[in-house]
């Protein structure tokens, strides 16, 4: 058991700074952040523009790979995207083209040519 003083001092503090969340909504609050569903169909297309002109390093695929980018803004690949981003600014289209095909084929989607 707590001592008394521990007990006023506990009271004290909450009227002060008000009370500290208790473990379970502290838990709760940390749960796994909800992502946004991923428009497949969308995706698809927004690949089959880009696909090609990654493979023939058209500067017209930086434009292509941001509204893919904005497409996959709030979900679960927002983080793999803003990554190969950085590829993409590097002129790396071969790197961003392979990442961008195995990304299809870990999430189930159909080869993007």
């Amino acid at each position: 058991t707590k001592p008394v003083a521990m007990d006023a001092l506990e009271a004290t503090l909450a009227r002060w700074l008000g009370r500290a969340p208790s473990a379970v909504q502290a838990q709760d609050s940390a749960a796994v952040p909800t992502h946004k569903a991923v428009d497949v169909a969308h995706i698809r297309t927004l690949l089959l523009e880009l696909m090609p002109l990654l493979a023939h390093s058209k500067f017209a695929s930086i434009a292509s790979f941001r509204q893919l980018q904005d497409a996959l803004s709030g979900t679960a690949l927002a983080d793999e995207m803003t990554h190969t981003a950085g590829l993409l600014q590097e002129f790396r289209f071969d790197l961003v083209q392979q990442r961008l095909l195995n990304i299809a084929a870990q999430q189930g989607w159909s080869s993007p040519g």
